[in-house]
């Protein structure tokens, strides 16, 4: 039995960002510490004064103590033994010791364990570029694509190998398209460990300088047999037998149980939004529940304000040069005094979010639409003419009509910018626990290759000024939470810049080349914009409208 354990919360070897001492026990009995490998502990994941965690300092006293004693290691591996006897199977454990010493057993899941094939002939092979620990065990040839942040898993090729510094669990989303993985940090305990070896992908952790030692492109052969990774493609020895994989869970207790509620989950029936029989009643498993509540969800965000009439002194309609609508509904501190009539000046909003927004969309005058080719040009007549919700001359789903939803620190906009349809949620107040930005964006009047390629481009930037990005062919989603209110501030001014100035950007984003020179050009009005801006006062507030 293997033990990987740090000092503070389990998170530091869930995701590998800290080093673990590993314990090796043996199975028999009376049971025992075969090996150690103690690490320098230099920080910990603890809980946070208020809210959360925290990467914390170790005490100098403990950097290089074993986090664990011989006896806390025999007694979790008897704990290990119960459970793996209850299950019928070897389990992963994730487990935490008080400062009491009470043991906590957090989570427990089939281990995936993987076959080893028969030695190599060293002397047929070149010089290993790099060495690691087997975390899954196997070969795989292929091209390195290395992954720092998030925009780099949306240009991750299918049957390339994984390479970056720290093993986090979200690269995980991507395994289903790796043959390898290779990383600098991270324990043979930690998730993206796991993951690939349910996926029986071949990994080395403790690879020195792997973020830096492999290039994109790059085509190495990974041997997680034996711990080393060589130049070139090379024939590498049987694997094993080709029979088909074990199927842990079959005939487990738990296997049983899941089997038995799956179908009151997973079964989807509500398919056709348009039918008569969408509708609660309609409702058998959580599957359809959900369907049923994102679907009005979209409807009732997109209808607000066309099917529901507020009295005339709630909703505004925002006084502007900017050649759009804009209506402006007030929560409920978001403006600066009781408005009359159905008009709203800038002067007259107080909403942080809001300005700061309004500041990153009004800023920098948006020049129009880039000139097509004509084979922009044939894409986009093929989408419009293929997608009637391109048509603002027919019935749409979608309000033209742009909402701000206001109050002193929150901000929700939800907005259709030609043929995409963007949202943004923002709370700018000054607990930072409490702070948040949320973005969404779909859609687009080209084909979906070039509609995908600007949400590359949207990913990139997000992405380096400090979102987390998913994208999804034509959609994209970003967050930033728990920053202070001047650095909300700041993510909006880039953000109403980003969304006003990659309008019809689709239309003309062809190959990589035209995303890398669009983002080129936002990242440097984005600097210009919002090199550091602090709120100093209400006035600076008023600033962002100018």
């Amino acid at each position: 039995m293997i033990i990987a354990s740090v000092w503070g919360l389990p998170k530091a070897v869930v995701d590998g960002t800290e080093p673990a001492d590993v314990l090796v026990i043996s199975r028999s009995w009376p049971l025992k510490v075969e090996s150690r490998s103690i690490a320098f502990k230099s920080h910990q994941v603890v809980p946070g004064a208020q809210t959360g965690v925290i990467r914390s300092p170790v005490p100098r006293e403990a950097r290089e103590r074993p986090s664990l004693t011989d006896a806390e290691a025999i007694r979790l591996a008897e704990i290990a033994i119960a459970i793996e006897d209850f299950y019928g199977l070897p389990q992963d454990i994730e487990w935490v010791i008080d400062p009491e010493g009470i043991v906590t057993i957090l989570q427990a899941r089939p281990l995936q364990q993987g076959r080893v094939g028969p030695k190599k002939t060293s002397a047929l092979l070149p010089p290993a570029l790099g060495t690691g620990k087997t975390a899954s065990p196997g070969c795989a040839g292929g091209q390195v694509h290395v992954v720092e942040r998030d925009s780099d898993l949306l240009l991750f090729p299918a049957g390339g190998i994984l390479v970056s510094t720290n093993a986090l669990p979200k690269w995980a989303m991507v395994l289903d398209r790796a043959c390898g993985v290779i990383t600098e940090h991270g324990s043979v305990a930690g998730h993206l460990a796991t993951v690939a070896r349910e996926y029986e992908l071949p990994m080395l952790v403790g690879v020195k300088g792997a973020g830096s030692l492999f290039q994109n492109g790059q085509t190495i052969t990974l041997d997680a047999n034996d711990g080393e990774v060589h130049e070139g493609l090379l024939h590498m020895a049987s694997q094993g037998s080709a029979e088909e994989t074990r199927k842990m869970m079959l005939g487990t207790h738990v296997y049983t149980i899941l089997k038995s509620v799956s179908r009151h989950i997973l079964p989807l029936n509500l398919l056709d939004p348009s039918s008569i029989d969408f509708r609660p009643s309609s409702c058998i498993t959580l599957h359809d529940l959900t369907r049923y509540i994102h679907e009005k969800g979209v409807q009732e965000m997109f209808s607000y304000g066309v099917e529901h009439h507020f009295q005339p002194k709630s909703g505004k309609q925002l006084k502007t040069e900017v050649p759009m609508q804009w209506w402006v509904l007030d929560l409920e501190d978001g403006f600066r005094r009781e408005v009359e009539g159905p008009y709203v000046s800038l002067e007259d909003i107080q909403s942080v979010p809001m300005l700061a927004l309004w500041k990153g969309i009004t800023a920098i005058p948006w020049s129009g639409p880039p000139a097509m080719d004509r084979k922009g040009f044939m894409s986009v007549m093929f989408e419009a003419t293929a997608n009637p919700e391109l048509n603002e001359a027919l019935p749409s789903t979608y309000a033209v009509r742009n909402y701000f939803l206001i109050s002193r620190t929150f901000c929700s906009l939800f907005s259709r910018f030609g043929f995409h349809f963007s949202t943004v949620e923002a709370l700018a107040g000054e607990r930072i626990r409490e702070n948040y930005i949320r973005f969404g964006f779909k859609g687009g009047a080209a084909g979906l290759e070039r509609r995908s390629n600007r949400v590359d481009l949207l990913a990139s930037v997000l992405d380096h000024i400090g979102f987390q990005v998913s994208a999804d062919g034509d959609s994209l989603t970003a967050r930033r939470d728990h920053v202070s209110q001047n650095e909300v501030v700041r993510s909006l001014v880039s953000l109403g810049h980003v969304i006003m100035h990659t309008r019809q950007l689709d239309m003309v984003m062809a190959d990589r080349g035209c995303v890398e020179r669009y983002r080129n050009q936002l990242m440097q009005d984005i600097k210009r914009l919002a090199p550091g801006e602090t709120l100093e006062s209400e006035k600076d507030l008023q600033l962002f409208g100018a």
